[in-house]
């Protein structure tokens, strides 16, 4: 008897086995498919990717999909444009996620994306080639079904990825290089907190002058979360331009045609050495044995609405008092 168990046992085992192997393969063509369909219908761009892979072994037991080489090709003014693409974006969520409709909550465990490059425009008339939404006609019943979609995320990962948002009408250039990001949290709540790693080198321009070139900016913040007003605001963080110690406060409200914005930031400490910290490594070599005395503070202030038509306010003090700098060769 026992026997026969664990010989009915051993053959279920390589049933389910085979069909987990299986499964993926009839999948793939037809998930790919739907994902063209389904986003190529409801925005005016054209989405393409080169492969899907999906497997429910890997991270078993729950299902992992990836999508390789995307391109999401703009429309319109900015026609043929490359508003977005990543050299892979893998998810990871139970099996039992894939079987849910339109209607129901979904929980994705992880999402990633590596080596990923959004370039945001906005042209001399205003055009923005991110706005790529199609109006959608009158129905009350679609809008109400539309009301219901809820998406979870746990974690979220940018591995070596880029940004970048020029504004020609205003002359704004900022570039975000070599780009990583850690989020983790639960986005299927309506109010939540989520943990964030981000590093990046910033290049910020603004009428031609050059602000920022490169420079190394780190940010370890705990994020408040609000869905239902469309709130994120700074809770506990620590953040770094170059080696310049910066704590931020305040929030980011996004709106239906606009966001709010109302964050301020300054130095946690008033020693002059925060100055020097400013200046990129590559030319501080000579400087590092400088003996610095005196005070040095920066509080600056981010403050508007961003829309079509405006951009935040910009205000930063720096003071310095009773500042040295003695070099250890001089007397």
């Amino acid at each position: 008897m026992k026997k026969k168990i664990l010989k009915i046992t051993g053959i279920l085992l390589l049933v389910v086995l085979g069909v987990l192997i299986a499964v993926p393969f009839f999948l793939e063509a037809k998930i790919g498919d739907l994902i063209k369909n389904n986003v190529n219908n409801n925005i005016n761009a054209a989405l393409d990717f080169s492969e899907v892979d999906l497997s429910l072994l890997r991270s078993f037991p729950k299902a992992e999909l990836q999508l390789h080489d995307l391109a999401l090709l703009t429309k319109g003014s900015f026609e043929g444009d490359t508003l977005f693409k990543a050299k892979s974006i893998a998810l990871e969520m139970g099996i039992k996620e894939l079987l849910k409709g339109a209607d129901e909550p979904i929980l994705i465990n992880s999402l990633i994306l590596d080596k990923a490059v959004l370039k945001l425009k906005t042209d001399k008339q205003q055009n923005a080639n991110y706005d790529i939404t199609k109006e959608e006609e009158p129905n009350s019943e679609n809008e109400s079904d539309g009301s219901s979609f809820n998406l979870g995320l746990e974690f979220f990962q940018l591995k070596d990825s880029e940004i970048v948002y020029q504004d020609f009408n205003s002359g704004v250039l900022l570039d975000l290089k070599n780009l990583e990001h850690l989020g983790k949290g639960d986005l299927s709540l309506e109010q939540s907190e989520l943990q964030t790693q981000t590093r990046a080198n910033v290049s910020f321009e603004l009428d031609s002058t050059r602000y920022l070139e490169n420079t190394l900016v780190r940010l370890d913040a705990l994020i408040g979360v609000d869905l239902k007003t469309g709130t994120y605001s700074f809770l506990k963080n620590e953040g770094f331009i170059n080696n310049l110690p910066l704590v931020f406060e305040g929030f980011v409200k996004t709106l239906e045609e606009k966001q709010e914005v109302d964050i301020k930031f300054r130095t946690p400490s008033s020693e002059f050495q925060n100055f020097l910290a400013v200046i990129p490594e590559v030319y501080t070599q000579n400087i590092k044995d400088v003996k610095t005395t005196g005070n040095f503070n920066v509080d600056g202030e981010i403050t508007g609405i961003i829309d079509d038509e405006h951009i935040p306010n910009l205000n930063i003090q720096i003071d310095a008092r009773d500042a040295s700098i003695k070099y250890p060769d001089l007397p």
